[in-house]
């Protein structure tokens, strides 16, 4: 009988549709010196119960270190999976995929943007994750190319270009922000920014 059972919910294990497999994440930790694998549930169990300023070290830390820093050869934006997936991507692969995770960990949308700057070490605009509350006085600045987490009024690197989630956006002009329609003309990397707000859980 005990053989048949078994059996039995082997077939019905084989037969059922395949779900959701976890995203597993491999990054450095810093406490007991050592690689560490996790997945992504596992990851954002972890990170729902830490203070808000811990959470995002952690998703800024463990994202950074999951994968390879490379440029696109063809610019396709990439959300957690796919940048796990290819093992690699770029800013805004990374900064997608901490907005995904931050999202998933309880922080609010109206807290997140992904924000577009100039950087002056680089030729071409750079994308990184902003997070902004009430208490804070400027907001953090989530880099794949940095582990530290510093406010925006000491990112001189940064001139801000354009900023958005999934609800609202901003166009920066000498060092202010204006908010701006998300349906604007604007495209980034030659999608609309309307399309890019649309799917910034689903990339």
């Amino acid at each position: 009988m005990k053989r048949s059972s078994g059996w039995l919910v082997g077939v019905l294990l084989l037969a059922s549709p395949v779900l959701h497999a976890d995203i597993r994440l491999t990054y450095w930790d810093n406490v007991t010196h050592e690689a560490v694998t996790t997945t992504d549930a596992a990851l954002i169990a972890r990170a729902r119960a830490l203070p808000i300023k811990a959470r995002l070290m952690l998703i800024n830390r463990v994202v950074n270190q999951a994968a390879r820093q490379m440029p696109d050869k063809v610019d396709e934006w990439r959300g957690l999976d796919a940048l796990i997936k290819a093992g690699e991507g770029d800013c805004e692969d990374f900064a997608l995929a901490k907005y995904q995770l931050l999202r998933r960990s309880g922080v609010e949308d109206r807290h997140l943007r992904l924000l577009a700057a100039k950087d002056q070490w680089s030729p071409t605009y750079h994308m990184v994750l902003r997070y902004q509350d009430g208490t804070l006085p400027s907001p953090l600045i989530l880099d794949n190319l940095t582990l530290m987490m510093l406010p925006m009024s000491r990112r001189d690197d940064l001139d801000p270009l354009y900023s958005f989630n999934a609800t609202t956006a901003e166009r920066w002009k000498n060092g202010k922000a204006q908010t701006i329609p998300l349906s604007t003309g604007i495209r980034l990397d030659g999608t609309l920014l309307a399309e890019r707000a649309a799917r910034l859980m689903t990339y």
